[in-house]
C-alpha cells in the first residue's frame, strides 16, 4: 500500500513537472536553450505547476459534482447531459483563469497598458500556443471520466433517509446494481419474454459463442440464437452492463451477486442462480469463471457503474 502511495505521489510530481514544461516551451520544446535562459521564465515556470495542480483539483471535484453526485432534476440525471457539464464546468474556467494568467504576464513582461482586444481576443496565443495548455486540460478530464480511481479525492457521501426514496431514486444515489435490478422486477414483468423472433434485453443473463453462432441464456435458463456481432454492444442503450468476461461469454452484469468479493470468480445474485444452475446443464466454471485476460474489463465496469444507465431493459434484440 505504501509502495503504491510513493509509486503515486512520483507519477503526480512527475507529470506536473512534465506538462508545466510543455505549456511554458509550447513548440520550442524541443529546442528550448533560449526561452530557458530568459530571466523570466523558471519563476514562470514554477507557478506554472502549482497552476497545474490546482486545475487538477479543479476537475476532479467537477467530476465528483458532476457524475458522482446524485441530481434530483430529472433532466440533469441524464448521464449524457452530466458529462456535456462536466466537460464545461471543468474546461472554461480553467481556460479563462489561465489565459488570464498568460496575458497578465505578457503586460507585465513588456509593461505595456491593458488593451484586451490585443492582449487577449486577438492575441497569438490562440492560435500558436493554446494546443500545448488544451492537450493536457482534455487528457486529465479524459482520465477521470474513464479511470475515476485515479482521482485525488472522491465526493463527501451523504446521509440520506432511505425510508423517503424509492428503489429507482436509491440507484441513482448508491449507484448499486441489485437495488436497481430489485426496482426492476418491481415494475417490469419477470416472467421470460420470447416469441422465437425477439429477446428482451432484461431477459438475456449471458451471451456466448458455440459452433459459430451467438446464443442467449435467459434468466429461466433457456438458450436460444441471438443477433450478434462485435459492435452489436456499442449499438445496445445498455451495452455497457454487458462485460466479456471470456473469449465467448458475456455477462449482464445486472445479474452479478455484490458486493462483488473476487473479480476471478463471478457469482449471480440467489435467485438468478438458483433458475440457471439448479439442474446442473450449465457449467459455473464456463460461465462465471473470468479469464485472467478480460479480468480489467470487470474492474472497469466496477469503477464506471456511476455513468451507466437504467432505461432501455424492457427493449427487445432480434432472434435468429
Amino acid at each position: 500500500m505504501i509502495i503504491k502511495y510513493i509509486a503515486k505521489c512520483f507519477v503526480i510530481i512527475f507529470s506536473l513537472f512534465m506538462v508545466a514544461y510543455v505549456i511554458n516551451l509550447t513548440h520550442l520544446i524541443f529546442d528550448p536553450a533560449d526561452r530557458m535562459q530568459a530571466s523570466s521564465f523558471w519563476p514562470v515556470y514554477h507557478v506554472t505547476i502549482i497552476l497545474i495542480f490546482c486545475y487538477a483539483l479543479w476537475i476532479n471535484w467537477m467530476y465528483n459534482v458532476t457524475l458522482e453526485s446524485a441530481w434530483k432534476t430529472e433532466w440533469l440525471s441524464k448521464t449524457y447531459i452530466r458529462t456535456v457539464l462536466y466537460v464545461l464546468l471543468a474546461s472554461v474556467p480553467i481556460i479563462v483563469v489561465h489565459g488570464l494568467f498568460v496575458h497578465a504576464g505578457v503586460i507585465l513582461t513588456w509593461r505595456s497598458g491593458v488593451d484586451l482586444d490585443l492582449h487577449i481576443i486577438k492575441s497569438n496565443y490562440w492560435r500558436k500556443d493554446f494546443v500545448y495548455f488544451a492537450i493536457p486540460l482534455f487528457a486529465t478530464q479524459a482520465l477521470f471520466y474513464f479511470f475515476p480511481a485515479l482521482r485525488f479525492f472522491r465526493g463527501k457521501s451523504r446521509k440520506v433517509d432511505l425510508s423517503a426514496i424509492d428503489d429507482l431514486q436509491f440507484w441513482k444515489l448508491s449507484h448499486k446494481p441489485d437495488v436497481l435490478l430489485k426496482h426492476l422486477r418491481q415494475v417490469i414483468s419477470t416472467e421470460v419474454i420470447f416469441d422465437g423472433i425477439k429477446i428482451r434485453v432484461f431477459d438475456i443473463v449471458f451471451i456466448v459463442f458455440e459452433n459459430g453462432f451467438y446464443f442467449a441464456i435467459l434468466t429461466n435458463g433457456e438458450k436460444c440464437l441471438i443477433q450478434f456481432s462485435k459492435d452489436s454492444l456499442a449499438q445496445w442503450p445498455l451495452g455497457k452492463w454487458f462485460v466479456k468476461i471470456k473469449d465467448k461469454v458475456h455477462i449482464n452484469m445486472l445479474y452479478v451477486k455484490y458486493p462483488v468479493k473476487n473479480i476471478k470468480e463471478l457469482r449471480l445474485e440467489n435467485e438468478t442462480n438458483a433458475a440457471l444452475f439448479r439442474d446442473g446443464r450449465l457449467s459455473r466454471e464456463e460461465l462465471l469463471f473470468t479469464g485472467r485476460r478480460l479480468e480489467k474489463n470487470v474492474k472497469d465496469f466496477l469503477n464506471n457503474i456511476n455513468q451507466l444507465g437504467e432505461e432501455g431493459w424492457e427493449e427487445y434484440i432480434a432472434s435468429k
